[in-house]
């Protein structure tokens, strides 16, 4: 009988590809998509969730923040005039700041503006029934971006926003520790 020289080797399958991070054309087909959600709503509730939608993913792609993190957020976790969100309870019960700019300040503004009051639990993103939104409800709103940006093709959906965030804070800065920080991470072999 002869010896095949592969027997007792154990080949492992191949890992996923890196998820890329979106591109710069990528965001502006987003904000096309959401700026026409913007204009042709009609109605209060109409304009509130345009404008939530909007929100949610400006503050994904500045914030770094992770899709239970930004689902889980409350009203008294965003202080607009400062330009920050406060993560209450991050990944293994981390809390943590984080940032974004004065464009993704207008979004939440705005929302916020045309958010009723009175919502049960004070949690910060609502559904159209005014319910707390979920993470399944948020991964809903990136479907619908994708398809309706022409974008289904593109590999990812939400944590794809972090790897954006993390990508456009390191070609700006440099910086791998504040890069860390902002992602939450505890090492920055993960980072």
């Amino acid at each position: 009988m002869e010896h095949n020289p592969l027997d007792g080797i154990v080949f492992k399958p191949p890992k996923d590809p890196p998820i890329e991070p979106y591109q710069r054309e990528h965001k502006k087909k987003f904000l096309a998509v959401l700026d026409h959600d913007w204009k042709v709503a009609k109605t209060p509730r109409q304009r509130m969730l345009a404008a939530r939608d909007k929100a949610i993913v400006c503050l994904f792609f500045e914030s770094g923040l992770r899709l239970q993190e930004l689902a889980d957020l409350c009203l008294r976790d965003i202080d607009i005039n400062e330009h920050r969100v406060v993560v209450r309870f991050g990944k293994q019960g981390k809390s943590r700041l984080s940032g974004f700019g004065p464009q993704t300040r207008k979004a939440p503004w705005r929302y916020l503006s045309l958010r009723p009051e009175g919502a049960r639990d004070g949690r910060l993103w609502l559904t159209e029934e005014l319910r707390p939104l979920s993470k399944r409800g948020i991964q809903e709103i990136f479907r619908r971006l994708k398809r309706d940006a022409g974008l289904q093709h593109v590999r990812g959906l939400v944590h794809k926003c972090r790897h954006s965030f993390a990508t456009t804070l390191l070609e700006h800065t440099g910086d791998m520790k504040a890069c860390q920080t902002l992602l939450g991470h505890s090492t920055l072999r993960m980072t």
